[in-house]
């Protein structure tokens, strides 16, 4: 068979022509690329040279990180480096709802197919408001849900007393992490640039980005008339709320640090400083504060407890005043949008129904009704499927303890606790010692260790019943995914092996020096 029949023929049975498996190509995790000398393009090498797939893959491509749905924006980046400063059009203005008036920040974005209004803004305006939807935010790394809403404000230039442009049912999100608006900066280019001078940024109490707004309001960030002052410096940029800065500056202070203005997920912040960690092993100094270590010590002693099965069972490690809303009808939509992805695929689907009930059988998860209970204290975790190429037919199901839902999540609200594994430096010096070395795993270790059952109900997920309707579960175990887990199972197993100390001596000693 040709490359040109393999596309078809993966085309005809929906297959990823990445890594031929059965997904779209713009939900792809797979990092392969094709191994032909000289392409390493995303297909897969059996499609290599296929005449009509550059195209359709390019196509593809450039859609990856923007799935076509109404409700889906991508935010463009700004970066400061060392020697030189990039400025977005940013400034200040009046925002208004009814009779309730605010001054905000705005960045004037074309970048971002929708206009978002910060609810901290937006609370403002309208204290009552509730964020009763969801909005899937796409940037460059990450594809993310967040809690949303819809609201109609009316926008004018800083101070005017009239707002003269309404901005319907724009999307308002609980929060994003963007750097703070500099107004000095900007204000000291245009003074040492003599075109520039007439421009001056009023500083408002609040640093922060109140509002991106999009293309989808284009009239209000083109720009009717520019500034150019000479090579190198921003251009000033007028548009019908006012002026502001554009483009880069190089005569930026030399203390300038890296910065990216738009993200919600910090995992390649995480995933670079893990290996940094893991560079300098051996070396480094633990910096972690001692007194929220005590904090998780003293839960930990005084929550485990030896159940009659040999098992323990240990309290979640809470932070100090822990307040979770109830996040169910988010766990509700999230659900939604799951089950109608794995009606596309029978085969997921019915592999995923697996997962539940292998964990119904074995105790891991237990059934609830929760129709008639409190609606506090309890929280709901978003789950989806993983798969993976090496293991062809298995599917996990993987549990999202950092959902945010009205600025918290599960994670945000649990310690992570002491760092009870040992060095890896010591372990890798002993494991060449001597001439044989043995390696062990337990199986399923976190979900080997109960949770206390006041701490159950945190740990709650949504999955349909036998009739096709949405039903409450609960673990009774430690899951992977929450932050607390890894120090948690590893005291139990050193609890077990001190519990055990009479009848195998060397165990405890074993554990705390290999584990």
């Amino acid at each position: 068979m040709n490359p040109k029949d393999r596309l078809q023929h993966a085309r005809d049975l929906q297959l990823c022509f990445n890594c031929l498996s059965p997904h779209k190509f713009a939900d792809c995790q797979s990092t392969q690329t094709c191994r032909t000398d000289g392409c390493s393009k995303k297909h897969h090498t059996l499609l290599h040279n296929s005449s009509t797939y550059n195209s359709t893959t390019q196509r593809e491509t450039a859609n990856r990180n923007s799935r076509q749905h109404d409700d889906t924006t991508n935010c463009s980046t700004s970066i400061s480096r060392r020697k030189s400063t990039r400025h977005i059009p940013t400034l200040p203005i009046t925002i208004s709802h009814g009779k309730h008036r605010v001054h905000a920040y705005a960045m004037l974005d074309c970048g971002s197919k929708l206009t978002l209004l910060k609810s901290s803004i937006a609370l403002q305006l309208k204290p009552d408001l509730q964020l009763d939807d969801t909005i899937q935010l796409n940037q460059a790394l990450t594809s993310s849900d967040t809690a949303s809403t819809k609201m109609t404000i009316a926008i004018g230039p800083y101070n005017q007393q009239k707002q003269p442009f309404q901005l319907n049912d724009i999307d308002v999100i609980m929060d994003w992490n963007l750097s703070q608006f500099n107004p000095e900066l900007v204000n000291s280019i245009c003074q040492r640039n003599e075109p520039l001078q007439h421009i001056r940024i009023a500083t408002l109490p609040s640093k922060e980005i109140g509002i991106i707004i999009g293309c989808d309001f284009a009239e209000l960030v083109t720009p009717s008339e520019v500034i150019h002052s000479k090579q190198n410096v921003p251009i000033g940029w007028k548009t019908p709320l006012g002026w502001s800065l554009c483009g880069r500056d190089n005569a930026a202070t030399p203390n300038d640090i890296n910065t990216i203005n738009f993200t919600t997920d910090d995992s390649l912040f995480r995933h670079v400083a893990e290996w940094m960690k893991m560079d300098a092993e051996g070396i480094s100094t633990d910096q972690r504060s001692l007194s929220t270590d005590k904090e998780a010590l003293r839960i930990l002693e005084s929550s485990t407890t030896r159940l009659p099965n040999g098992h323990y069972e240990v309290g979640m490690l809470w932070k100090r005043g822990q307040q979770l809303p109830n996040n169910r009808w988010l766990a509700k939509k999230q659900l939604d949008s799951l089950l109608q992805r794995l009606k596309r695929n029978t085969e997921m689907a019915q592999k995923y129904q697996e997962t539940i009930d292998t964990d119904l059988q074995k105790g891991f998860i237990v059934k609830v009704d929760d129709s008639h209970e409190d609606s506090t204290g309890k929280w709901y975790l978003p789950h989806h499927p993983v798969t993976n190429i090496n293991k062809p037919g298995k599917v996990r199901r993987v549990l999202n303890a950092s959902s945010i839902y009205k600025g918290v999540s599960l994670n945000s609200n649990l310690l992570t606790g002491p760092d009870l594994l040992t060095n890896l430096t010591g372990i890798v010096m002993r494991f060449r010692e001597d001439q044989i070395a043995i390696s062990t795993d337990i199986e399923a270790m976190f979900m080997q260790v109960f949770v206390s059952p006041e701490d159950q109900p945190y740990l709650r997920f949504l999955w349909k019943d036998n009739t096709g309707q949405p039903a409450t579960f609960q673990y009774t175990r430690q899951i992977f995914g929450a932050t607390d887990s890894p120090c948690v199972a590893c005291y139990a197993t050193r609890q077990c092996a001190k519990d055990n100390a009479d009848k195998y001596p060397a165990l405890e000693q074993i554990t705390k020096r290999n584990i």
